[in-house]
């Protein structure tokens, strides 16, 4: 059950992938904030380092200030 578990969670981000591909700022930081939170709450510390590819991301592409954002992760 364990791997089908999975493979619901990943055909979920492919959703979110997709969305970030079709929308564009200001729609995009619903869909980064909750790309951001589920993925963390799956994933926690396991996947430490595309977590960090997700937040490079969301900085590089981004219009506009994404400090209120981050924070939102790290607090």
């Amino acid at each position: 059950i364990k791997i089908l578990e999975l493979h619901y969670f990943e055909e979920s981000f492919k959703i979110y992938e997709a969305g970030l591909a079709l929308f564009e700022w200001p729609i995009l930081y619903d869909i980064w904030v909750n790309y951001l939170s589920t993925f963390i709450e799956r994933y926690e510390e396991d996947r430490i380092e595309r977590t960090r590819d997700l937040f490079e991301k969301v900085v590089m592409d981004c219009p506009v200030d994404v400090n209120n954002l981050i924070l939102l992760f790290i607090s």
